[in-house]
């Protein structure tokens, strides 16, 4: 009589045994905890290199706008029965806070992407650096009600450009809704099985 094959049953067992030993899925926010986060965002460091990086030079050009439109020359144009520093004064904290936001908010995209590219747990700092999320939404309510104020639709025509900077804070907000936390709303359409299978991945099966 031959023997049984020695291989199948060994094998079985380990499956088995492989199977018990792993976590069980846990719910969606425990995904979004900065260390089980990190491993996910390396694991699929290419993915979300891409999703950061978007944001990253949405934010650059705001800011650099920003910056560009504080600065404008059209600043001094009087309007609003306004001339010299009184009629710059019309947009500029609005320019001012609303740039600010930007700036920081491409800081905190250099963090995401730091994370991603370097493999370093920095999503602390990225979720500490989310203090500026509703900072922005007050900033882009303050510098779109300073374009539509009686004085800012005075300022229309001769602040063309800083008046349209303020404008298009409208779609910066909305947009804001989806980016301000990007990889949370990715991680919430891929489901926590998918979390939970990247969180699991072992350091070999990260994106090359």
């Amino acid at each position: 009589m031959s023997a049984e094959n020695p291989d199948l049953p060994p094998a079985k067992v380990v499956d088995e045994e492989e199977e018990e030993q792993k976590p069980p899925v846990e719910e969606f926010k425990y995904y979004l905890k900065h260390e089980v986060s990190y491993k996910i965002v390396a694991t699929k460091w290419g993915l979300f290199t891409a999703l950061g990086g978007f944001t990253y030079f949405y934010h650059f050009a705001w800011t650099v706008a920003g910056v560009d439109n504080y600065c404008d020359y059209t600043r001094t144009m009087s309007c609003a029965s306004k001339s010299g520093e009184d009629a710059s004064a019309v947009y500029d904290m609005a320019i001012a806070l609303v740039t600010i936001f930007h700036m920081v908010e491409w800081l905190r995209q250099t963090v995401f992407l730091t994370t991603a590219l370097v493999n370093v747990n920095l999503m602390p700092l990225y979720y500490f650096l989310s203090i500026n999320v509703p900072y922005g939404f007050i900033a882009m309510l303050i510098a779109i009600g300073a374009r539509f104020s009686a004085d800012g639709m005075e300022c229309v025509e001769a602040q063309t450009k800083r008046s349209e900077y303020l404008r298009d804070q409208i779609f910066a907000l909305v947009l804001y809704f989806f980016m301000c936390f990007a990889h949370i709303l990715f991680f919430k359409i891929k489901g926590p099985e998918w979390c939970h299978e990247q969180w699991l991945a072992d350091d070999g099966d990260e994106e090359e």
